[in-house]
């Protein structure tokens, strides 16, 4: 009984011993070493959010000031008088071919283009012109100036306002969604990262 008291003395001073530390739990994080990282955590937000709104500005900008200086036209080149045209014939004449756009009363019109086909209409025998790029994207555009269309605002009185406002909704709002995905998956793989460094350690 002596030896079975002792035994358990000596157990217990080893278990109250500061020496017998678990080495399996954990380290708890000082609250300095916290306040850094939420530092840092804070500042690559801000720096994120820059760099989009940099971007998305840079676009827009460039967007809304672009400008042919000899007829002051947003449009270009031949090619973007081919695409506008399309759209326009689209939504004033529910036909593919640009035609009436292009020209009226033996004059060329401001969306004249070299860049098209000619085609002859079954229906009447003519040479129709249609313009010589794909046609998914200029019907996808014309979809939304139809709706803008019905308030009155229209590409012939309005040239320059509506291609502008087009261009914003169909190249920067899709640009600015890409911008905020990539942000999340940025973030996402950072926390995962994070997390296997933490468990490699």
């Amino acid at each position: 009984m002596l030896v079975d008291a002792s035994m358990q003395s000596c157990s217990q001073i080893l278990e109250d011993s500061p020496m017998n530390l678990d080495t399996t739990s954990p380290v708890a994080a000082t609250p300095d070493a916290l306040d850094s990282d939420q530092r840092r955590h804070d500042l690559l937000r801000w720096a994120q959010w820059l760099i989009i709104l940099a971007a998305f500005g840079s676009g827009a900008g460039r967007i809304l000031s672009a400008e042919k200086q000899s007829v002051h036209s947003p449009l270009f080149s031949a090619n973007d008088r081919s695409r506008w045209a399309t759209v326009l014939a689209l939504v004033d004449y529910r036909t593919f071919a640009i035609d009436e756009v292009i020209e009226r009363d033996g004059r060329r019109t401001k969306w004249h283009t070299i860049d098209r086909v000619q085609h002859r209409d079954d229906r009447d025998g003519r040479q129709r012109s249609y313009s010589s790029k794909p046609p998914l994207f200029p019907t996808l555009v014309a979809i939304q100036y139809a709706a803008l269309k019905q308030t009155g605002v229209t590409l012939e009185a309005n040239t320059t306002y509506v291609i502008r406002l087009l261009l914003l909704t169909t190249n920067l709002a899709p640009f600015l969604i890409y911008l905020l995905a990539v942000q999340r998956m940025v973030n996402s793989l950072a926390e995962v990262w994070v997390v296997m460094g933490g468990s490699g350690g």
